[in-house]
């Protein structure tokens, strides 16, 4: 697939989505999609949209992008700048637990020619099974007990505020504004370096629940529980 020309001005278009957005699609959709490699040099598969962004300031000043996330032991709040803040965000990760995720197939990964129509996609469906992965940690009995799923639990709610925050500066924004798409570059980029040794994290905490507490975390329950963590 080729996506359309973007305006002068812009990177050159690949044939292949951006690389840090196709770190959010499902396993068997990155297989079907050209290597890497197939863009060629010129290609701004990264930086599509490289403009200033008189938002990403609001964005940082609201906690969007690397802002101040603690979580309280002993508690299910999350601690975040401002009582309002906090509320919204509890708010919204309570509504979107239990969402069902959309089953994307193949044909709609590779209808989104451009980039916002990916941005779109990830916006809407990666705060479910965010939500869903943060309801999964806290289901877990003394999970604040272990510092491996609070560090995991702690890069989820970051993830999911900074998502969620990208479009509602204004009730107008829309990903089709290249400086929206730019700014939700920035956050997509940071959730991915959030993931980078999360899975080794998990597999420590979930080798030490069974080491402690085994007869309540059994094998079966540890290898179900990643299961539904790692593939939602």
């Amino acid at each position: 697939w080729q996506p359309p020309s973007l305006p002068q001005g812009h990177h050159a278009p690949c044939n292949r989505p951006p690389q840090m957005w196709v770190r959010w699609l499902p396993r068997a959709v990155r297989r079907a999609l050209p290597p890497a490699g197939a863009a060629s040099a010129s290609s701004g598969c990264t930086a599509q949209f490289r403009l200033s962004c008189p938002c990403r300031e609001g964005l940082r000043r609201a906690g969007g992008l690397g802002g101040d996330f603690r979580r309280s032991a002993g508690t299910q709040a999350v601690a975040c700048s401002g009582s309002e803040s906090s509320d919204f965000l509890r708010d919204e990760i309570a509504r979107f637990a239990p969402m069902k995720p959309h089953r994307c197939s193949l044909q709609e990964v590779l209808n989104m020619r451009e980039p916002w129509q990916a941005a779109k996609f990830i916006h809407n469906e990666v705060p479910v099974r965010y939500a869903e992965r943060i309801r999964s940690i806290e289901s877990i009995p003394g999970w604040e007990r272990s510092p491996d799923l609070v560090d995991v639990h702690s890069r989820h709610v970051t993830t999911f505020e900074s998502i969620r925050l990208v479009k509602t500066r204004t009730k107008r924004s829309t990903f089709s504004v290249p400086e929206l798409v730019d700014s939700f570059t920035e956050v997509v980029e940071s959730a991915v370096g959030l993931l980078q040794d999360m899975v080794p994290r998990l597999a420590r905490a979930a080798h030490t629940l069974h080491g402690e507490r085994g007869d309540e975390f059994d094998s079966e329950f540890v290898d179900r529980w990643l299961d539904d963590f790692l593939l939602n």
